[in-house]
């Protein structure tokens, strides 16, 4: 009896990290970001964490007097700077929002071992002790949530301890494996490479062996690391798990704040028509006042000119 729970274990951490969602990556759509027009970002501010960590963010303040801001979380491996600017730009002079492009410990200019965490749930605090920050200077409080960002919004806005905000942006959203929304036909090669090992050890062991160590290696053409050297070229398992929903379709119907969800009709990572069912699992009451479209960019390129959606929807809410 033994013998074949732990076989029916290892199997589903297989199936589970075998889906973990990071699938490929189309290196054109990193030249849109490259070609984009440049965008001036302000000086690099820090933010003390609740464990002493100074996570780097970059404040693009309102046109005008305004006490509405959106937060924005990065995917994987990436960092605010890393395309997110755009967004920056376009609500902060467009649509009088105050954003704050928010680095996880580990990227950008944060503190912390690269791409690492020390435990799953410091990711999770870390945002929770930045929007209060936030919120003392803004009367409305949005969170915007890229690719694997958005994973992780998910798990925050189900999170028992979370504090509070207004509503959530999902974009080209990468809600992990259970999700089931990759494209079933990946259009290019792997763009990451996962230690299976790692996350079988560091699960039977709840995270003390290999908890830590490098376990998601991302696959970012040499000439994207040249351009920019602040990309991640991997993550750890608690870093991954952090950012990885456990039940996302149980998690977008605990959804109680409005919500816009965003996905690219050509992203080469997720299939956007898959995505787009997450709108369908919402309760009618949210679903009243929230957002769901496709629109003609890819996974990256999405990034330059959502902004003004966003700014539009914000509108509609406040």
């Amino acid at each position: 009896m033994k013998k074949s729970f732990l076989n029916l274990v290892i199997l589903t951490i297989i199936i589970t990290i075998s889906h973990l969602g990071y699938a490929s990556s189309d290196s054109t759509d990193f030249d849109s970001l490259a070609n984009a027009p440049k965008v001036n970002i302000p000086e690099v501010s820090f933010h003390k964490s609740f464990d002493g960590t100074l996570n780097s963010f970059y404040r693009f303040p309102s046109s005008s007097i305004s006490k509405v801001a959106v937060i924005v979380l990065h995917g994987g491996g990436a960092h605010s700077t890393a395309g997110y600017q755009h967004i920056g730009k376009s609500l902060s002079e467009d649509y009088q929002t105050n954003v704050y492009l928010y680095d996880l410990r580990g990227h950008g200019l944060s503190s912390g071992k690269r791409g690492s965490s020390p435990r799953i749930s410091a990711i999770r605090k870390d945002l929770k002790s930045f929007i209060e920050f936030v919120k003392k200077s803004n009367e409305k409080v949005y969170i915007l949530g890229h690719s694997s960002g958005a994973g992780l919004l998910l798990n925050y806005s189900t999170w028992k301890k979370r504090t509070s905000v207004n509503g959530y942006f999902f974009i080209s959203p990468q809600f992990g494996y259970k999700a089931e929304i990759e494209r079933d036909i990946p259009s290019t090669p792997a763009f990451a490479k996962i230690d299976l090992y790692k996350f079988i050890i560091a699960s039977s062991t709840f995270g003390l062996v290999y908890g830590k160590s490098p376990a998601v290696h991302f696959n970012y053409p040499q000439r994207v690391l040249n351009r920019d050297p602040l990309l991640n070229t991997f993550i750890t398992r608690h870093m991954s798990v952090a950012m990885t929903p456990k039940r996302p379709i149980k998690q977008f119907k605990q959804i109680d704040r409005p919500y816009a969800l965003f996905a690219a009709e050509n992203d080469n990572l997720i299939d956007p028509n898959k995505v787009m069912k997450f709108c369908d699992y919402s309760s009618e009451e949210v679903n009243r006042v929230s957002v769901c479209e496709s629109v003609d960019e890819g996974h990256l390129s999405i990034l330059i000119n959502i902004g003004h959606r966003i700014g539009e929807v914000l509108m509609e809410w406040n």
